[in-house]
């Protein structure tokens, strides 16, 4: 298991596919000489660009034969490139909602084997027997659940007083003055949301407090 600290993760996401090792969710094209994913669930382009890049992969260059009249720019606001059912790409509002392909060039993946991820980052703590990333760039609640979703897992989510420790231990080595930037450092985000019911609070699995331990 891995856990995700806004800091917290928990993956399983290993396959092998030509003798190399991958996110099972991304598949092997040999004429890309890499991997692929469609990402079914719309999003506008920044939101699109943002889950490629925390999975680890830019979005896909897709080549530029443009569909018939494009690209038009209508309104001047029109600054994205999407690609149509035929293949040909049109420029479009970088707000609309589309799904989008990420792409990851075939090179050799070297694997963290106990968090089955190629992030460095994640580290394995036998009390737990979860591995557990600090994220240091500071971003909202949604976020950084989307942040610890694309690398796999999820927010943190405490379940015991040895995890609590756990956890703390791992913010402790980030004390407040080795962090860049205008934020709150005193603070991290884990896995709990009142979801706008004022104190229900509940983990991102819908458990109560006393439920998740």
């Amino acid at each position: 298991m891995t856990s995700c600290l806004t800091s917290y993760l928990i993956l399983s996401f290993v396959a092998v596919m030509n003798g190399q090792q991958f996110r099972c969710d991304y598949r092997f094209f040999p004429e890309a000489d890499g991997w692929l994913k469609l990402h079914r669930v719309p999003a506008n382009w920044f939101e699109a660009r943002l889950r490629c890049h925390l999975e680890g992969f830019p979005l896909w260059k897709i080549p530029h034969t443009w569909a018939l009249g494009e690209p038009d720019n209508i309104k001047d606001e029109e600054s994205c490139i999407a690609m149509l059912p035929l293949g040909n790409v049109a420029d479009v509002n970088c707000h609309e909602r589309l799904p989008y392909f990420c792409y990851k060039k075939h090179t050799k993946i070297v694997f963290n084997n106990r968090c089955g991820t190629t992030d460095k980052e994640y580290v394995f703590d036998s009390r737990t027997g979860s591995c557990y990333k600090f994220h240091t760039v500071p971003r909202t609640w949604s976020r950084a659940y989307m942040t610890c979703a694309a690398e796999g897992g999820y927010l943190a989510i405490i379940n015991s007083e040895v995890e609590a420790q756990v956890i703390k231990e791992i913010f402790a080595e980030h004390p407040s003055d080795s962090l860049q930037g205008n934020f709150w450092k005193d603070a991290a985000l884990v896995g709990f949301h009142d979801w706008k019911e004022h104190g229900e609070w509940l983990t991102i699995h819908g458990e109560t407090l006393k439920e998740s331990g």
